[in-house]
Formats: C-alpha cells, structure tokens, sequence
C-alpha cells in the first residue's frame, strides 16, 4: 500500500509506531513517501495520505488521527543560560524556531496569549520542517512552536520541556487520513487503516 505523510509526522509519530505494524501484518508493504504537495487521488498513484487541515477535502473519506495543540518548548538547558522565562513576551529575548511548513505557528500563540503586540512572530531561524526545528530546539538553539503529540517522546524522555502552560488547541484543523472514494478500498488498506486510528486513539488517550 502507498501512502503518503509530512517529513515531520513520518518521523516523528509514524515510523517509531511501524515495526508494530509489521510484526503484526508480516505480508503487507507499506511504501511511505514524504511531501507538502497537495493530493489528488485521481492523479496520484497512492492508496491514502496524511493530510493537515480543517477535515473538509473533496471525495475524500477524511479520518481524525490527532489533537493538533501548539505550545513552544525547548531544551531544559536553555532555562539555565539566558534571561528567563517568566511571561510570554519573555521568548523575544530567545532565538524562535520556525518551520517553513507552518510559518504562523508562533502567531497562533502568541495571539492565544495576548502579546502578539510585544513580540515579532517572524523572528528566530526557520527550518524546512518542524522535525529540524524540534532538533535545533533539542540543541539548545533556540523555542520552537511544536505540536505537542509530535514531541511527546522528547517531553517523556526530558530532552524537551514546555516553559509555559500556556497552549493553542488549534480544534479541527489537525491531521487526518484520507482515503480516495472513488475506488473501493482493498483488504491490506483497511487493516492499515484500523490500526493507524487505533494508534492515533491510543496517542490521544495518553495525552
């Protein structure tokens, strides 16, 4: 089965949750291919895809798979050697990280937290994707905006720590997996289907 993702999301969620897969289903291939274009199931040669929005795609079967909450987090180094972080407005004295994927991230927090005025979303360094931003931000580099679910292993393991409680539940725009309604779906595709919501249940329940 092909099936298409974000770099960020293969990385960080899918792939560590494969092996499982396989080990279970030892017969099905799954061939996962990586990238921001937008997909036409009628062009396309691709059984489903992951797929961040607000759930509406035309002649698509659409599947929730996440919260998608946005808050910044950063290495528990960070804290030790800079100025603090005491308020919101306190990030402008840190370097920002920014994905070119989702560049009004920090914009959506900021905004959420009332200094949006205080500070410049747009400054800090940006990254190709969230998962480098998440690396720079483990570095020592600087805040990044992350989803939380895509960080939970950082968050677990303490290489990550959210410095603020403050957070954005950005509601239905989060991840879904879509599947084409114009063809029927085959007998591998829906296992794989089954067990994806069954992981994404299982991710939003630990949250």
């Amino acid at each position: 089965i092909k099936v298409r993702a974000y770099t960020t999301f293969a990385m960080q969620w899918l792939i560590p949750r494969l092996a499982s897969f396989h080990l279970e289903h030892p017969k099905i291939e799954v061939l996962l291919t990586a990238s921001l274009d937008p997909v036409d199931f009628h062009k396309d040669d691709l059984d489903a895809a992951i797929r961040l929005g607000a759930g509406d795609w035309p002649n698509c079967n659409c599947y929730v798979l996440s919260d998608n909450v946005l808050a910044p987090v950063c290495s528990p180094t960070l804290l030790d050697t800079g100025p603090g972080l005491h308020d919101p407005a306190d990030v402008a004295e840190y370097s920002m990280l920014h994905s070119l994927a989702r560049p009004d991230d920090w914009a959506h927090w900021l905004e959420a937290t009332g200094v949006i005025g205080q500070v410049d979303a747009r400054a800090g360094m940006s990254y190709q994707s969230s998962s480098m931003a998440y690396a720079a931000a483990v570095g020592g580099q600087g805040i990044a905006m992350a989803q939380l679910f895509l960080v939970e292993k950082e968050l677990r393991e303490g290489t990550l720590v959210r410095p603020f409680e403050h957070s954005v539940d950005m509601g239905a725009y989060t991840y879904y997996l879509l599947t084409p309604k114009h063809r029927p779906e085959s007998e591998d595709m829906a296992t794989f289907r089954l067990w994806l919501l069954e992981q994404a249940r299982q991710t939003r329940n630990a949250a």
